[in-house]
């Protein structure tokens, strides 16, 4: 707080004389006696008054001096001094109320602390104005990498997965369901068993749902009036799951999603883990040593290590002990 008025007072002053300086160049005033700069270049010659001007304080002078004295009382102790008390009180008291006592934050943090608080009683709309606001304020303190960093927990990124599920929750006020790999706003839109393997089957719109029906040869669903919509399949739920996996489990996978894709709808094989790596290094996203993508587009350079296997020159050489490590055949720094 007493940083905040010590920033205030600075800027009110620079502000005040700034004010100050264009209202005697504008001639407002008394600026039309003291004189007034008319511009950095050029433009008509005035005399300035580096004295200043004393009027002549007769009856009518003070009469005008005394009404534009109240207007500068009215301005500084009403409008100046009470908003700066306001503009440093307020950020205060949302502080203390929004966020726990005790609280650890520092830098960017306080703004998203106040926002993160204040979206739990205000809600999303108000929060995201702070966060903005405060990430606008400081964008000019994120010079380094270190200053850049977001740290997300386990929990939050768990918490925001959640996403609908979450969203039902809240509205119905009931606890969530199991859903396996069915979605609980859509019917069809899950896992379906196949005479070879697994496929995953999304209907997310109204009009994908007759194509779909029709190309696993479910006409009688198709053309079935409760099931035109969304809502009228996600409370016939068990009887449209049960007829999809009936008539797949008779056919391969891969003719159910070639007569799935034909009528655009969206589908996609469930593949292994390995079988996901041997396309992902055949097509040159993934390495063949790791199994994993470039990161940052990234190359792979070094082998991977065995236990203790640079021990000595991390011990040795400590953040600079890479440098000693040999690179991959082929693969530049």
């Amino acid at each position: 707080l007493i940083g905040a008025l010590v920033a205030y007072s600075g800027c009110g002053g620079v502000m005040n004389i700034t004010l100050g300086n264009w209202a005697r160049d504008k001639g407002y005033g008394m600026g039309q006696h003291a004189g007034y700069i008319p511009a950095a270049i050029g433009g008509e010659r005035v005399n300035l008054a580096h004295r200043g001007f004393v009027f002549t304080p007769d009856a009518e002078s003070m009469s005008r001096w005394r009404g534009w004295w109240r207007i500068v009382r009215a301005d500084q102790w009403g409008v100046f001094f009470i908003g700066a008390i306001l503009g440093m009180a307020l950020p205060a008291l949302l502080y203390v109320t929004f966020v726990p006592h005790g609280t650890d934050i520092r830098g960017l943090g306080i703004s998203a602390a106040l926002a993160e608080g204040v979206g739990q009683r205000a809600g999303p709309m108000l929060a995201g104005t702070i966060a903005i606001l405060g990430a606008l304020a400081g964008r000019e303190r994120l010079t380094t990498a270190a200053d850049r960093r977001i740290h997300v927990t386990l929990r939050a990124s768990a918490l925001a997965a959640l996403a609908n599920v979450a969203q039902n929750t809240l509205v119905s006020g009931r606890d969530a369901r199991r859903w396996g790999n069915a979605h609980a706003n859509l019917v069809p839109y899950q896992l379906f068993a196949a005479a070879d393997r697994p496929f995953v089957l999304a209907v997310g719109a109204d009009a994908q749902w007759p194509l779909a029906a029709r190309a696993l040869g479910l006409d009688d669903l198709a053309t079935d009036p409760a099931l035109a919509t969304n809502a009228g399949r996600v409370e016939q739920r068990d009887r449209v799951v049960a007829a999809i996996a009936a008539a797949v489990a008779r056919r391969p996978a891969a003719e159910c999603i070639d007569a799935l894709e034909k009528v655009g709808t969206p589908c996609g094989l469930v593949r292994g883990v390995q079988e996901v790596l041997e396309q992902a290094v055949k097509d040159g996203s993934a390495s063949p040593r790791t199994g994993i993508a470039p990161q940052g587009h990234g190359r792979v350079r070094y082998e991977p290590p065995h236990l203790d296997a640079h021990g000595v020159l991390i011990r040795n050489h400590h953040w600079s002990a890479f440098h000693h490590v040999p690179i991959l055949p082929g693969r530049s720094a």
